[in-house]
C-alpha cells in the first residue's frame, strides 16, 4: 500500500485518537482524527477523500454504525470500520452484514491484527479504484469500436477478431456470440476466473449460465447500449456490459464480464 494512503479516525476519547496515530505513524499513511461524527462528516464534505474511515462504536450524539453509514452515503469510495468492545459485536455484525462497514475490530486491539486489517482494507480500496478505472477503460474502447462494426465494409467476424485481440489479455470475460445466436467465443477468463464452461461455445444463448441467459432474455432485442448490469454469477458479483449489433444483416451480441472484488468483512 502507498504512503500517501488518507485515513480519518474518529473516536470521542483523545488518548486513543492518540493511541491510533502513533500505531499508524510508521507506515506512513496520512491520517487525520476527529473527537465526533459530527465533525467527522463536516470535515469529509470539505477535505479530499478519505482512503479509509475507523470510527468507534460507542460515542455521544450518534453511534459508530449511524455515523458510518452516513459516510457510506456522502463518501462511498472510503471503506469503513468500526472499534468496539465485544458487548456491541451482535448489531455491528448486523451492519457489516448489510454493507454498511467493512470490517469489525474488538477493544482492546491487537496491534498486530489492526495494522493488517488497515492494510487489507487499503488493499481493497485500490483495487476498487483499479477496476473503476478498468470499467471506464472498457467503455471508452468499446465505443471506438462501434463505427467499424456499424461501416457496411467490415464484417462481423473481423470485429470478433478485434475485440479479441483488444480483451483477450485483459482481467474481463468475454463471450461472442453470433446472427444465429451460437456462442463463438468465450476467452480464457471467462473459463479460469468466472468458472464458466468452455463447452458452450458452439451452443445457443439457452447454455449459459441462467442469470446471463435471463439478462439476455430480459433485454431482448431492446438492448443497445454498454451500460453495465450488476449479477451473482456462479457465487460471484459481476457486472455485466452487453451490445446488440444489427447493421445491414450483420447481427451479434458482445457480453463483456468484469468481476467485482468481494471484501472478507462483508460487502461496502
Amino acid at each position: 500500500m502507498t504512503a500517501t494512503a488518507r485515513i480519518l479516525i474518529v473516536d470521542d476519547e483523545a488518548h486513543v485518537l492518540s493511541s491510533l496515530k502513533r500505531l499508524f505513524r510508521p507506515s506512513g499513511y496520512e491520517t487525520s482524527t476527529c473527537g465526533s461524527a459530527k465533525e467527522a462528516l463536516q470535515l469529509i464534505e470539505t477535505s479530499p477523500p478519505f482512503d479509509l474511515v475507523i470510527s468507534d462504536y460507542r460515542m455521544p450524539e450518534m453511534d459508530g454504525v449511524e455515523f458510518l453509514t452516513k459516510v457510506r452515503s456522502c463518501s462511498p469510495d472510503s471503506v469503513r470500520m468500526v472499534l468496539s468492545g465485544f458487548a456491541d459485536a451482535g448489531s455491528i455484525m448486523a451492519a457489516t452484514n448489510e454493507g454498511h462497514i467493512y470490517k469489525f475490530i474488538p477493544k482492546p486491539w491487537d496491534d498486530v491484527f489492526l495494522l493488517a486489517s488497515v492494510s487489507d482494507a487499503l488493499d481493497y480500496h485500490a483495487s476498487k479504484r483499479e477496476q473503476q478505472n478498468l470499467i471506464i477503460a472498457l467503455k471508452s474502447n468499446l465505443d471506438k469500436m462501434v463505427t467499424p462494426l456499424n461501416s457496411e465494409e467490415c464484417g462481423y467476424k473481423q470485429t470478433l477478431q478485434a475485440y479479441e485481440s483488444l480483451l483477450d489479455f485483459m482481467p474481463v470475460g468475454l463471450i461472442g456470440v453470433d446472427s444465429a445466436g451460437v456462442i463463438v467465443k468465450m476467452n480464457q477468463f471467462a473459463v479460469s476466473d468466472l468458472k464458466l464452461d468452455s463447452m458452450l461455445v458452439g451452443s445457443t444463448l439457452e447454455a449459459l449460465p441462467l442469470p446471463l441467459a435471463e439478462l439476455i432474455a430480459k433485454g431482448g432485442g431492446a438492448i443497445a447500449s454498454y451500460d453495465a448490469f450488476p449479477l451473482v454469477l456462479n457465487g460471484q458479483d459481476v457486472l455485466v456490459f452487453i451490445k446488440r449489433f444489427s447493421k445491414s444483416g450483420m447481427e451479434g451480441l458482445m457480453l463483456v464480464i468484469v468481476l467485482m472484488p468481494l471484501p472478507d468483512g462483508g460487502t461496502p
